[in-house]
């Protein structure tokens, strides 16, 4: 009996002791599902505080679980979304990188992670993705900001890239142009310089080192006024291109070291830095020497032009390339009759010339102005011009064309010829009646030697008479001597025998009375110088004969007994 009761008692211990195996063990597995259960809930809570959108898919891409992230960022309550097919309710999504690195994922059990741009909800989200027997834990959040920041930062990356890049090709473009423009610096004839605001020298070009005759250390740090003959005038220039920003054709003196003076016209303007401040300027210094002394040399061609065309006598005229008179001396004021102020400015030909000119001068003037070429040009014409008056009157015209500033100029020296004109009318007068003279002389040349041919045998004759009568004179005592020249030309030649016959009679003792003589040839003896006191003339032989008689019988009656020679 009592075993019977110590083997129940025992069975009574083992159900005991089952049973409290068993209720441990459920109190266990209660414990367990609590801790389950408050893991759970701690993983919900966790899943609803992250800051990551998530979603829970099972095998079959349905939604099981999804926080509230989710909800916000998909813009969608959770009840219309879980237990659904996450692709039916966006089906916006199918056939994109989410799709195809999540199926990945489950079916290759990996994790996948991607980044992925949704247009409808215009939204970017890096997404994540880890496999379990379940299903698919997906883990997302919204980056669109981020992205919008990257897309800022890398497009203000390329843009400090491009920039880096414009300023590599800027400082590239700078090195090559203070390169290129150091060459056009260096191989300038003319002296160039730089100086700051102080007028100290910072650069200066082979140029200015030989105009000076120092090196480039010896002037960089100097001041640029003391290398000119007025130190104070050339830092006048300099405070003026600062003042002003620019300078031009400022005339100074340069002295190089060995004393040599050069004049120079200097141009210079300011130059800044990147940020518009005025930090230096630059100056070109051009050699003018040669120029001034040209200059000078036409000032002084100038002076004498004027004060030769001043003193000519002659209308000195020059006309620019529109046409118009730009010089007119005194001569050409007494000549036409304008004055300076009248003259100047005007259309030379309209204002000087004939009408009947107009046409050509219309037509040549053109070609004139184009190449300084013309009818006229270097000619001298005589042509008709006008005076103030109206009147015209000849001139002589000659034209000489001169290129002033790549223009065409003319010259005119214009000379009244009316005097000339008019002498050379009286000489063509005169020619005409010399040449008549000559014909007369030539005619009178004529008759002259037939007179000439009929006087040697007249002289022989009258020499043979004068001997004849000098015996009958002498030797029988001739009262009378008769000399009978008509239609004998009275001249020298013929008139001298005559006065010495006539002479010699006288002498003699007797009278020479010349006959046929008449009182025009008289007076032409008279006229000749031929004195006539110891000739009688008579006007014809018969009245001499009656005078001859007259004179015997009065001999007769005296008781004279000469002979009357014939």
């Amino acid at each position: 009996m009592k075993n019977e009761d110590d083997r129940s008692q025992e069975e009574l211990l083992l159900k005991i002791e089952k049973l409290r195996t068993q209720l441990a063990e459920t109190e266990e597995r209660c414990q367990l599902h609590y801790e389950a259960l408050l893991a759970e809930e701690q993983v919900t809570t966790i899943l609803e505080i992250i800051t990551d959108a998530f979603l829970m898919f099972d095998n079959m891409w349905k939604v099981i679980h999804m926080n509230q992230k989710a909800e916000q960022l998909l813009r969608i309550n959770r009840d219309d979304l879980v237990g659904k097919v996450y692709w039916k309710v966006f089906p916006d999504t199918v056939d994109t990188i989410g799709y195809r690195e999540l199926h990945r994922a489950m079916a290759e059990k990996v994790a996948v992670s991607y980044e992925q741009f949704y247009p409808p909800l215009n939204m970017w989200s890096e997404a994540r993705g880890y496999p379990s027997k379940d299903g698919i834990y997906f883990f997302f959040m919204d980056i669109t900001e981020r992205k919008q920041m990257e897309d800022t930062l890398r497009k203000a990356h390329d843009e400090l890239e491009m920039r880096v890049q414009e300023r590599k090709l800027a400082e590239q473009e700078i090195q090559y142009l203070q390169r290129y423009n150091r060459g056009l610096i260096e191989v300038s004839l003319d002296p160039m310089v730089t100086f700051d605001q102080q007028g100290i020298i910072m650069d200066v070009n082979e140029a200015k080192i030989r105009a000076t005759g120092k090196t480039r250390e010896e002037l960089i740090g100097t001041l640029f006024a003391d290398y000119f003959t007025d130190s104070e005038k050339a830092y006048k220039g300099v405070m003026l291109v600062f003042e002003t920003g620019e300078i031009h054709d400022y005339e100074l003196v340069m002295v190089a070291k060995d004393g040599t003076e050069t004049i120079v016209a200097y141009n210079a303007s300011v130059y800044k830095d990147e940020t518009g401040q005025v930090v230096g300027a630059f100056g070109v210094a051009r050699d003018i020497t040669e120029h001034k002394r040209t200059e000078k040399s036409v000032l002084e061609s100038e002076e004498k032009f004027k004060a030769i065309s001043s003193s000519a006598n002659d209308a000195i005229i020059m006309m620019d390339n529109e046409r118009n008179i730009s010089y007119w001396n005194e001569a050409a004021e007494k000549i036409f009759g304008y004055s300076v102020q009248e003259a100047l400015g005007k259309e030379l030909h309209i204002f000087l010339a004939s009408k009947k000119y107009y046409d050509s001068y219309r037509r040549g003037i053109l070609i004139f102005k184009a190449t300084g070429c013309g009818p006229v040009i270097g000619k001298t014409l005589e042509l008709e011009a006008v005076r103030k008056d109206g009147t015209g009157f000849p001139i002589e015209l000659s034209v000489s064309a001169v290129k002033i500033e790549e223009k065409w100029h003319a010259i005119g020296i214009v000379r009244d010829i009316t005097q000339r004109k008019k002498a050379e009318e009286e000489r063509e007068t005169l020619i005409r009646e010399l040449k008549d003279a000559l014909a007369e002389r030539k005619k009178a040349q004529q008759e002259l030697e037939e007179t000439i041919e009929s006087l040697e045998v007249y002289t022989t004759r009258v020499n043979s008479l004068m001997v004849t009568m000098l015996e009958q004179a002498t030797d029988k005592k001739t009262n009378v001597v008769i000399l009978d020249i008509s239609g004998v030309a009275v001249d020298v030649e013929i008139s001298e025998p005559l006065v010495n016959i006539a002479r010699l009679s006288r002498l003699l003792g007797a009278t020479c009375i010349v006959t046929g003589i008449k009182s025009e040839a008289m007076r032409k003896l008279a006229d000749l110088g031929i004195t006539l006191a110891p000739i009688t003339t008579e006007q014809s032989l018969k009245e001499g004969l009656r005078y001859t008689i007259a004179i015997v019988e009065e001999n007769d009656d005296n008781g004279g007994g000469k002979d009357t020679l014939t």
